[in-house]
């Protein structure tokens, strides 16, 4: 080309060919189309760009086509998932664990940004390492003045509405004084509904096996029954007394985010004058969406006269997240005029 003092479109074609060679070989394998199929698709439209707009306008559709060939939106997915070493299942759990999507999380995301800046600010006064300027003693000045744009940029994002189903329900929440305790749900004013909360919950609780049955005989029969508070009463089916194993689930849905679930033991009378079958023991359980997922042994309440002190009952209690509620736990809380005492309550955080 030095020598030549010049060069030809089929230099600057082979220049082109070469270093897309050399970029495709080292991409990896994607599944479905060949390095040949890319390589042909990259030239071809280096021959559409360099013969002008008057071959374009002679044939749009096989430059179409062509395009069409390069590479479809899911094997550029998977080939820049491959390049960044980033798996489908890693890049949903970073999705979900950002929620984006959401408009209270955007919020919280950008409050955590400008805080982020508000302490770098901070650290910079701190340390003296504001960039040189001409004047030195504009240095608190260039700080003074980061920490406003923050500020104004904080009190903007507190200004805007909490949006609640859609535009045109809005709610502003009611700031409370430093005197007013936010636990207390008696305060008059502006506030949410009990109905604006309301959260359905569905529990799967199964009966799996029990121990420590002795005040029977192996031929007796046994069943268990299972409730939620409010819910419908299930039985499981029978078994004799040897040999106490069902493997029984029930599903259940109610509103209380703490609900009361009640299994009992029975054994069925063979007098004549009976109306109802004995109960031998029961368990009080109160699950929640923490809770662990695996079958666990529990010891069951018998009366004072039972032989079969040592019965237990291995349950596989279930309940699962709404999607509006974020978390729930226990805390220690006093309030200001309904709860008196510091106690450990269950608290629920519930978008609306």
């Amino acid at each position: 080309m030095v020598l030549s003092g010049g060069c030809t479109a089929a230099d600057f074609r082979d220049v082109f060919k070469k270093n897309i060679e050399r970029r495709v070989r080292s991409l990896p394998e994607i599944d479905g189309l060949s390095k040949e199929t890319v390589l042909s698709s990259w030239m071809a439209k280096y021959d559409a760009v360099a013969r002008g707009d008057q071959d374009l306008r002679r044939q749009p559709p096989q430059l179409s086509s062509v395009s069409e060939l390069i590479l479809s939106k899911e094997q550029l997915y998977q080939m820049f998932q491959t390049i960044l070493g980033v798996n489908k299942l890693q890049h949903q759990l970073l999705y979900n664990a950002c929620q984006l999507d959401n408009v209270d999380e955007q919020a919280a995301q950008i409050r955590r940004e400008l805080v982020g800046r508000l302490q770098a600010a901070e650290r910079l006064a701190q340390e003296r390492r504001v960039p040189p300027l001409v004047d030195p003693g504009l240095e608190e000045q260039y700080v003074e003045e980061l920490r406003s744009t923050v500020n104004l940029l904080m009190s903007n994002l507190e200004s805007l509405p909490v949006s609640k189903g859609g535009p045109d329900l809005r709610h502003k929440l009611k700031r409370s004084s430093i005197n007013t305790s936010f636990l207390d749900p008696g305060d008059e004013g502006d506030t949410l509904s009990k109905a604006d909360v309301v959260l359905s919950f569905t529990l799967e609780v199964m009966v799996v096996e029990v121990q420590g049955l002795r005040s029977l005989a192996p031929n007796r029969i046994v069943y268990c029954t299972m409730e939620v508070e409010g819910g419908d009463k299930l039985q499981t089916d029978q078994a004799e007394a040897s040999r106490p194993q069902w493997g029984t689930q029930g599903d259940f849905s109610t509103t209380q985010p703490l609900p009361f679930v009640k299994v009992k033991l029975f054994t069925e009378t063979t007098g004549v004058l009976a109306l109802e079958d004995k109960e031998l023991g029961r368990v009080v359980l109160n699950p929640t969406p923490n809770g662990p997922k695996q079958p666990e042994f529990h010891r069951m309440n018998v009366s004072k006269s039972s032989v079969d002190s040592e019965l237990r009952i291995k349950l596989a209690v279930r309940m699962d997240k709404p999607p509006n509620m974020k978390h729930c736990g226990y805390l220690h809380a006093l309030g200001q005029r309904v709860w008196k005492r510091w106690r450990r309550r269950y608290f629920v955080l519930v978008q609306v």
